[in-house]
């Protein structure tokens, strides 16, 4: 059963300087880890396969958590495989002078009520950020929700709603008929929560990979993992990994990382007893 989102991982590429740039964000660092072990099976959802990976858990309160992530020296081109609504614009950041494509200005708009949305540059992480100057700073959290582009939507909200549990919120289509769908995760915990929009959009869509600049995985937690890995197949996705056992931060966990229909990375968390 998978309980919520545990996660959003986010690349940099110095985890104890990202955890500092986050400290304006209002996220406190619940540990960093140095020299994590990486998995053989992942080998094939990173660009460059180190043996070991930085990471820092970063936290904020009725916000889902960020995990900070230094696999490799980060590429220089921007990459964007989920783009994320934040709160308020983060320091550091370079506004773009037109938020592009104009279509998700307007799905943004309908799907989360923005008044303005605009896009920008999370210099410190490389990472596409987009925020709303109009939006009150009251409010669930830093991070409001993320957008996805998917090549087919019915086929993506099936395994978003089937394989991953998200419920349909609304659906519409922009002026230049582009087709959206907004879905949540809606746990009792506001940190395990998170909305993500999947628009139509085919020509966004490629190959994603974990040691990329920007938002590059979201992460859920499952209490059995065996069962939501098999449901999660049947309603689309592909197997990025096998199934492994590691130990972060004195925790052990089983983890297993897929690719959805649009090559979106989600990894699924079991806790160990």
């Amino acid at each position: 059963m998978i309980l919520g989102v545990d996660h959003v991982a986010l690349s940099c590429s110095d985890v104890v300087e990202g955890s500092n740039f986050l400290l304006e964000a209002g996220y406190q660092a619940k540990f960093v880890q140095r020299d994590l072990l990486n998995h053989p099976s992942k080998a094939s959802l990173l660009k460059t396969f180190e043996p070991v990976h930085d990471v820092a858990y970063c936290q904020k309160e009725n916000s889902v958590s960020l995990e900070l992530t230094r696999h490799s020296p980060l590429p220089k081109e921007r990459s964007t495989p989920y783009r994320v609504m934040v709160k308020q614009v983060p320091l550091d950041s370079t506004v773009f002078p037109n938020s592009r494509p104009t279509s998700y200005r307007e799905v943004w708009c309908a799907a989360l009520g923005c008044s303005d949305p605009r896009s920008a540059m999370w210099r410190p992480f490389n990472a596409e950020i987009w925020y709303d100057p109009n939006a009150n700073d009251s409010g669930r959290g830093y991070v409001q929700g993320m957008l996805l582009p998917v090549t087919n939507l019915p086929v993506s909200e099936n395994f978003w709603k089937n394989g991953l549990r998200f419920q349909v919120e609304a659906r519409g289509t922009t002026m230049d008929g582009m087709s959206w769908t907004s879905m949540a995760f809606r746990s009792r915990l506001a940190a395990w929560s998170l909305r993500v929009v999947l628009v139509e959009n085919s020509r966004d869509v490629r190959q994603y990979f974990l040691d990329e600049p920007g938002f590059t995985c979201i992460a859920l937690i499952t209490t059995c993992l065996a069962e939501d890995h098999r449901l999660a197949r049947a309603a689309g996705g592909r197997d990025g990994s096998l199934p492994f056992n590691i130990e972060v931060f004195g925790k052990p966990l089983t983890i297993v990382i897929l690719r959805g229909p649009d090559n979106e990375l989600i990894e699924l968390i079991q806790f160990q007893r």
